[in-house]
C-alpha cells in the first residue's frame, strides 16, 4: 500500500470523519471525571510564604567602585542564593532549629546517618524557592499538612538562612580579629621584657656613654633591622600565599601566614575578597551538586581566572621584594661592620634598645590593625532580611478543583477520542488517498471531483422550473458545471478533461466508457459534466446513456428517453435520427438565455436509454451495439458511455472490451478496496482497458487530496454574479464540523 506523510490537515481530517467516535467519548470521559472531582476526598495540604531580600552592603569608606561591585554582584548572585536557601547547611541548621535532628549533631553526623539525612532531605522537598520578577526579593514557600507548620517552616528556614549567610560572609573578618589578638599579647610580653632588661642593665652597668656617630648608627641599623624583618615578613607572607594559590588554588589562613601584616596592594585585597567569595559559594554548591553542575563550572572558572590574576600580581610583589632585601641586607652588613668595633657595654645597650623599638612598632601596628579589624567587626550587617514573614495559610491549595478536573477530562476524552479515531481510520477498508488508489488498483488517477452541496441550486431551479417534479430538478441541478462554470468544481472537470485528452498521445482514443464498483457513486454525473467540458471545448461530443436498468441522463437534461439506445439497437430507428442538441434541450428545465450564454451547448448530443428492455444483457452483447460504437466513433471527437455498475450487472464489463478505454467513477471512503479490485479484474477479464479513475465527492474529513490540491473552499458566482461560498465558511466552525449533505444522485 502507498505510503504519505501524515500532517496536521490529515489529522484534522480524520478528526472530522470519526467526529462522533470522538464527541460520544468525550462527553463519558468529562461526565466520569466531574463524578469523580465531585465526590473525592484529599488529604489537605498547605502552603506558607516568607519574603526575603538578599542585598550586599557596602563598607564605609569603600567608596564608589565597591557600591558599584556590590550592586553587580547582587545581580549577580541572586539566582545563587535562591538555590542556597535550599543546600544541605542551611536544611541541618533549619532542622535543629524545628527540632527534628538534635541540635548537637554535626552535618557530618547526620550525612552519615541515613535516618537524619532522610529528614533533612524531606524537609528539603517541602521549600520551594522563587525570585520575584527582577528584584533582590525572594520568597520561601513551605508546604505542610498543617497551617501552623507551614508558616513555622518558611519563618525558620528564612531565619536559618539569614544567620547561614551572615555567619559566611564574616568567617574571614572573625578569623583575623582572633589572630591579631593573640598576636599582640605575644609581641606585647616580648616589649615588656625588653624594657626591663634595659632597667636592669643601667642599673646594673650605669650609663654607658656611646658616641653621637655610634648612636646615629644604632638608631639606622634599628630601622634597617625592622625593614629587613617587615620585608622577610612580606617575602614569606606572599610565598605562602604563592604556594597555597599554586598548589590548593586557595588562600592559606591567617595562621598559616605568621604576621597579621596588610596584603600587598589594594587591587589584591579585591582579587582576594572576590576569591574568598567565589570559594565559599562553590563549596556550598558542592555540598549538594557535582563539579559538572553549570553553577560549579561557572564558579571554576571565575576562581581559576581570579587566583591567574593574583599570580601574576604576586610574583611581581615577590620580585620587588627579593630586590628590596637583598639590599638591605647588604646595608646591615656595613652597618655591623662598623658597629663592631664599638665599645661591648654600649652595644649591648644598643641591643636591647633596638629589640625594644622593633617590639614597639610592632605592637602599634598591631594595634592599628586590630582598630581596623574592630571597625570592620561593628560594620557588619545582615545582607539577608526578612520584609514578610509567613502567616497562617486560611484554605489549602489542593481543593477538589471540579472544574479543572473536567476540562482535563474533556482534553482526556478528546485524547482518546482521537486515538479511537485513528483505530477505526486504521480499521477502514476503503481508500482514501491517490497514492492508495494508484498503487492498489497500478492506474492513474484523472480527476478529483469535490462534494458539492446544490441546495442553492436546486432553489434556484424551484424558482424558474415550470414543472413541479422534484426529483427531476434535483437530477437537473448536478449539472453544475452549466450553472457554476467559473467555480472550483468546474475546474476539476476541466482538469479531467485534460488528463483523458493526453493520456494516450500515441492512441487515438475516443470512446469512454464510464462506470463505477456499486450504485450511487455519482458515474452520470461524472459522465454529463465531463460531457460538457468537451463540449465548451469545442469538440463534437455525444454522451449515450447506455444504463438500461436505471437510467438517469434524460433526467438531468429533462429529454424525453423512449426513443433512444434500445430503439437503434433493436432497429426500430437510424441512431443519427435519435440523437438529442440544443433544440430538444430548450424543450426542457434549459432557458434560452442559458444556452445561449453557454459556449459549447452546439457541440453536445446526447442520446438516451430508450425504453428498458426486459433483456438489456443481451442487447448490449449484439453486434449491432459493436457497430453502433464504429459509427460513432467515426461521427464524433468524443463519445462518454454511462453504463450501470460493474459488480451487480455484467453490462459494463461486455461495453467496456468495445470502447478504448474505461474510466472508473470512485466514491471515496465508501466502497471497499476488495470491490474496486473485482469491477477492475472484471473489465480487464473481457480485455477492457481501465485507463484510470475518478475520485468523486471527495470530502476533507475522507481524504487528504480534499486539502492538498485545494478544494478545502469551494467558492462560486451565482447566475447573478454574487458570491456563494459552500463547505461551512458562513456557518461558522459548527456549521463546517456538521454540515449536512445535499441531496445527490448518481
Amino acid at each position: 500500500m502507498a505510503q504519505y506523510d501524515f500532517n496536521l490537515r490529515d489529522y484534522w481530517r480524520v478528526f472530522r470523519k470519526r467526529k462522533f467516535t470522538v464527541i460520544v467519548t468525550t462527553v463519558m470521559l468529562a461526565a466520569l471525571t466531574f463524578i469523580f472531582a465531585t465526590y473525592q476526598e484529599v488529604e489537605p495540604i498547605y502552603q506558607a510564604s516568607a519574603a526575603i531580600k538578599i542585598s550586599r552592603n557596602v563598607p564605609l569608606g569603600s567608596g564608589g567602585r565597591g557600591a558599584f561591585l556590590a550592586a553587580f554582584r547582587t545581580g549577580e548572585d541572586i539566582d545563587t542564593q535562591r538555590l542556597l536557601i535550599r543546600s544541605f547547611p542551611v536544611m541541618v541548621r533549619s532542622a535543629k532549629q524545628l527540632g527534628l535532628v538534635d541540635p548537637k549533631l554535626s552535618a557530618e553526623a547526620i550525612r552519615k546517618n541515613p535516618e537524619l539525612l532522610k529528614t533533612v532531605l524531606a524537609l528539603k522537598d517541602q521549600i520551594e524557592t522563587e525570585r520575584e520578577g527582577f528584584t533582590e526579593v525572594a520568597t520561601i514557600t513551605a508546604t505542610a499538612n498543617n497551617p501552623v507548620m507551614a508558616q513555622r517552616i518558611a519563618n525558620t528556614v528564612a531565619q536559618a538562612f539569614r544567620q547561614w549567610d551572615f555567619q559566611q560572609k564574616n568567617k574571614q573578618v572573625d578569623e583575623a580579629r582572633r589572630f591579631i589578638e593573640r598576636q599582640l599579647g605575644t609581641v606585647k610580653a616580648e616589649l615588656e621584657t625588653g624594657e626591663d632588661e634595659i632597667k636592669l642593665y643601667k642599673e646594673r652597668t650605669g650609663s654607658v656613654p656611646v658616641a653621637t656617630q655610634a648612636s646615629e648608627d644604632f638608631s639606622a641599623l634599628t630601622q634597617a633591622e625592622r625593614a629587613l624583618a617587615d620585608t622577610e615578613d612580606k617575602l614569606k607572607e606572599v610565598s605562602i600565599i604563592l604556594k597555597h594559590l599554586r598548589e590548593e588554588k586557595r588562600l592559606p589562613a591567617q595562621e598559616e601566614l605568621g604576621r597579621p601584616g596588610a596584603s600587598p596592594s589594594s587591587v589584591y585585597q579585591t582579587m582576594k575578597d572576590n576569591l574568598n567569595r567565589f570559594l565559599v559559594e562553590r563549596d556550598t554548591l558542592l555540598l549538594e551538586f557535582t563539579d559538572q553542575h553549570p553553577d560549579v563550572k561557572a564558579l571554576t572558572i571565575k576562581i581559576d581566572e581570579t587566583i591567574q590574576n593574583m599570580l601574576e600580581q604576586l610574583e611581581a610583589e615577590q620580585n620587588t621584594l627579593r630586590r628590596k632585601r637583598e639590599s638591605l641586607e647588604a646595608k646591615l652588613g656595613e652597618m655591623k661592620e662598623r658597629i663592631a668595633g664599638y665599645p661591648q657595654m654600649g652595644l649591648r645597650l644598643a641591643r636591647l634598645d633596638r629589640s625594644v623599638k622593633v617590639n614597639a612598632a610592632t605592637f602599634a601596628h598591631l594595634q592599628e590593625r586590630y582598630q581596623d579589624i574592630l571597625i570592620r567587626t561593628a560594620q557588619r550587617v545582615y545582607d539577608v532580611t526578612i520584609i514578610r514573614p509567613a502567616v497562617p495559610p486560611s484554605e489549602p491549595i489542593n481543593q477538589p478543583a471540579v472544574f479543572a478536573i473536567t476540562v482535563v477530562g474533556i482534553f482526556l476524552g478528546v485524547l482518546l477520542g482521537g486515538v479511537l479515531a485513528f483505530v477505526f481510520e486504521t480499521l477502514d477498508t476503503s481508500i482514501g488517498a491517490i497514492e492508495d488508489v494508484e498503487s492498489f488498483l497500478e492506474v492513474p488517477v484523472l480527476g478529483l471531483i469535490p462534494f458539492i452541496e446544490v441546495d442553492k441550486t436546486i432553489k434556484k431551479l424551484q424558482d424558474k422550473a415550470t414543472t413541479p417534479l422534484e426529483g427531476a430538478l434535483k437530477d437537473h441541478a448536478m449539472l453544475l458545471l452549466h450553472y457554476d462554470s467559473r467555480s472550483n468544481f468546474a475546474e476539476s472537470f476541466r482538469a479531467l478533461r485534460t488528463n483523458i485528452q493526453y493520456l494516450h498521445l500515441e492512441k487515438d482514443y475516443k470512446t469512454f466508457l464510464v462506470t463505477s464498483t456499486n450504485p450511487l457513486e455519482g458515474k452520470t454525473s461524472i459522465s454529463a459534466n465531463l460531457a460538457l467540458t468537451f463540449a465548451q471545448m469545442g469538440k463534437k461530443t455525444l454522451l449515450l446513456d447506455a444504463d438500461l436498468r436505471k437510467p438517469n441522463v434524460h433526467s438531468m437534461f429533462g429529454l424525453n428517453r423512449h426513443i433512444g439506445l434500445t430503439d437503434i439497437l433493436l432497429g426500430n430507428q437510424p441512431w443519427q435520427e435519435t440523437v438529442k442538441s440544443v433544440p430538444d434541450l430548450l424543450l426542457g428545465p434549459f432557458e434560452l438565455d442559458e444556452i445561449l450564454q453557454t459556449p459549447g451547448m452546439d457541440n453536445l448530443h446526447i442520446i438516451t436509454c430508450g425504453t428498458i428492455p426486459t433483456n438489456p444483457t443481451e442487447i448490449l452483447h449484439s453486434d449491432m451495439m459493436s457497430v453502433f460504437i464504429e459509427e460513432l466513433r467515426e461521427a464524433y471527437d468524443y463519445v462518454l458511455i454511462d453504463t450501470p455498475p460493474t459488480i451487480p450487472v455484467s453490462d459494463a464489463a461486455i461495453l467496456g472490451a468495445r470502447c478504448d478505454g474505461v474510466v472508473f467513477v470512485y466514491e471515496v471512503g465508501k466502497i471497499a478496496r476488495s470491490a474496486l479490485r473485482r469491477a477492475k479484474f472484471l473489465i480487464e477479464n473481457v480485455k477492457g482497458e481501465v485507463v484510470g479513475i475518478v475520485l468523486n465527492k471527495i470530502k476533507a474529513e475522507v481524504s487528504p487530496d480534499f486539502y492538498e490540491l485545494g478544494y478545502y473552499r469551494y467558492y462560486h458566482k451565482d447566475s447573478y454574479g454574487r458570491g456563494i461560498e459552500d463547505d461551512g465558511k458562513k456557518r461558522g466552525l459548527l456549521g463546517f464540523l456538521f454540515r449536512r449533505k445535499s441531496p445527490s444522485r448518481s
